[in-house]
């Protein structure tokens, strides 16, 4: 890692058909995050001091606004986030001798450090137990010319302005690159495609985005 590098929580955020729709836009479903769910329960014992035997009136109280599949498709995400990060740390870790490292660490990535945006810095990530080799002084502007180089491909120093994209048009298609994954053979690439529309409602301009596909594409 580079001295600018960070890596961050894995927390996903999930979409689904029963989740609760956008309250401005009733077409849209909501994300929901993990980590919001877990604190919601957290909050109720730790804050608020509500007992075991209590807990019921909380679950009541959350499905009244989030459908049980929904909360099901969340706990789901959660557990296959937690195998995932089992499985990358087991290619580095041995299996027979480091099963309490690879709990602290998987515990550490998917549940105590509860918000996505966090960073850890290569100091945290090797205290962490995480085997992290600092970057030496000829391999760090090596490092960053390829970051700039990601920077280009997704846009990164262009927040996304659906109005500017537009412009004078009623419709335009746009793709994007949201994540790479390089190798010394292969280039992957995931591609989200949709369109923007101007749509006039109650008189009023709106701009409505539609991704309407996200994939991985092989660019070379």
């Amino acid at each position: 890692m580079g001295p600018l590098g960070e890596l961050s929580p894995v927390d996903p955020s999930t979409g689904h058909p029963f989740n609760p729709k956008n309250p401005n836009n009733q077409t849209q479903g909501m994300e929901i995050s993990v980590e919001d769910l877990n604190s919601y329960f957290l909050f109720a014992k730790e804050r608020a001091g509500v007992k075991d035997e209590q807990m019921v009136e909380i679950y009541k109280a959350l499905v009244e606004k989030i459908h049980p599949l929904a909360i099901g498709n969340i706990y789901r995400a959660a557990r296959m986030a937690r195998q995932i990060v089992e499985k990358l740390l087991l290619m580095h870790l041995k299996k027979n001798h480091d099963q309490e490292q690879i709990k602290k660490i998987c515990n550490a990535l998917t549940q105590d450090i509860c918000i996505h945006g966090y960073p850890i810095t290569r100091d945290e990530a090797l205290d962490l137990g995480l085997s992290i080799e600092n970057s030496d002084e000829k391999l760090n502007p090596q490092i960053w010319d390829l970051y700039e180089n990601y920077a280009k491909i997704m846009l990164l120093n262009q927040p996304f302005n659906p109005v500017q994209e537009l412009q004078a048009e009623e419709v335009k298609k746009i793709q994007y690159v949201g994540a790479a994954i390089e190798s010394a053979t292969l280039n992957h690439e995931f591609i989200f495609s949709g369109h923007i529309r101007k749509l006039i409602k109650d008189n009023q301009a709106t701009i409505d985005v539609n991704i309407e596909s996200s994939h991985w594409k092989i660019i070379a």
